[in-house]
């Protein structure tokens, strides 16, 4: 339940972090939502240190609405370093002309470990890093800026994060604004290779915002979150041959293009005798991050690596049993259906749904289903497609 702060027409519910503002995590996510009684809710920032403008997504709360009709509602995320807090530890939401300070407990001790750990790994990382256009091992490293001896390319290190996405990535997540953010945990057989490798050094391809900071983890991303190391694309790894003991690829290989090429990436820099741990859905639901192209059965799975990969074991993690499935399918379809059709469904017993789907084609919780959920869940997409003629080839 959000802890609320009220004022003169309007109600800021907080999600997260918890009642306590307490922050001990290098990123969180600070979550809510806005109700105002006069007007729609307008000009909606989340402000940091040092006026600060911090990217944020605003998302609809029918939940919101339905709890307290006749109110102007609306939801937002956004993801904050704790190293952004650090003086002041404070943010503020600004809405329609509203300034809404909010103090932040954090955790001191985390932090300095954080700052500690990040400065020491990227000592490591710059010793392994390789270009990300020609795989050139021979780089010109410099505080802000990292080059490429033998293609020239130049890849800028903001905050001192290698950032080695092609130009064309980087353009097009700028004009999309914040995207989704991924911040599972991790399971036990990632934290069994994390514990057994604490010496040596592992890629996390595709990390999302890591709750723990983890000094023999490179954390590698298309985003730019608190806890990534190095930013580029799984197509192209910017990273020397047989640098890691160990590869991570946790439900990241469905979002690429290419996860041939992403597969022969991984096997090139794992070290010989390397661990590769990779997971990808099956039956899942629609998930852009930054989009979705490819669900997986455990024979495509392996079918993406050479035989230069022996497979030590494969099956499904506890995180991906069937139930997860159903539960997910079975909640977003009811949140894609207006509110009186929504608690109708919810009332539907599982018999009734086993029911064959010409039966129910006629039926509201089938006509009502919005385009959005759709997509999120559709049995089948298809596609139409005419080959260029010479003129559009052109």
């Amino acid at each position: 339940m959000a802890h609320q702060i009220t004022g003169d027409g309007w109600v800021v519910g907080v999600d997260t972090p918890d009642a306590e503002w307490s922050i001990n995590e290098p990123g969180f996510h600070f979550s809510g939502w806005v109700a105002t009684v006069k007007e729609p809710i307008t000009a909606f920032h989340i402000i940091g240190p040092n006026d600060i403008s911090i990217p944020l997504s605003t998302l609809p709360r029918p939940d919101v609405e339905a709890s307290i009709p006749g109110q102007y509602v609306l939801g937002f995320v956004a993801v904050v370093s704790m190293e952004a807090l650090v003086a002041p530890d404070k943010l503020i939401l600004e809405f329609n002309k509203q300034r809404v300070e909010l103090s932040m407990n954090v955790d001191e001790a985390v932090m300095h470990r954080f700052l500690k750990d990040r400065i020491e790994k990227r000592k490591e990382i710059e010793e392994i890093l390789a270009c990300a256009v020609c795989q050139n091992e021979e780089l010109t490293i410099e505080e802000q800026r990292i080059s490429c001896t033998e293609c020239g390319t130049d890849f800028n290190r903001p905050n001192g994060v290698p950032d080695m996405r092609p130009a064309v990535l980087k353009e097009a997540q700028s004009a999309l604004g914040p995207v989704a953010v991924s911040s599972n945990g991790y399971d036990d057989p990632a934290w069994d290779m994390i514990n057994k490798y604490m010496g040596g050094l592992i890629l996390d391809n595709g990390a999302g915002l890591r709750n723990k900071y983890l000094p023999n983890v490179v954390n590698f991303e298309i985003a730019d979150l608190p806890t990534t190391d190095v930013l580029g694309v799984g197509e192209a790894l910017p990273f020397k041959s047989n640098s890691f003991d160990a590869v991570f690829s946790l439900a990241v290989l469905e979002h690429v293009k290419d996860p041939f090429k992403c597969a022969q990436e991984i096997e090139r820099v794992l070290k010989p005798g390397g661990k590769l741990y990779v997971a990808v859905p099956f039956l899942q639901p629609f998930h852009a991050y930054p989009d979705h192209y490819y669900n997986m059965t455990s024979n495509g799975l392996k079918n993406l690596f050479s035989d230069n990969m022996r497979i030590v074991e494969s099956g499904i993690p506890a995180s991906g049993t069937p139930i997860w499935s159903l539960s997910w399918f079975l909640r977003s379809y009811m949140n894609g259906l207006s509110g009186p059709v929504a608690e109708r469904f919810s009332k539907m017993t599982v018999e009734e749904l086993m029911r064959s789907a010409p039966e129910q084609m006629e039926e509201d919780h089938v006509l009502d289903l919005s385009e959005r959920t759709q997509e999120e869940l559709a049995s089948v997409n298809y596609l139409i497609a005419k080959k260029k003629d010479r003129e559009e080839a052109n």
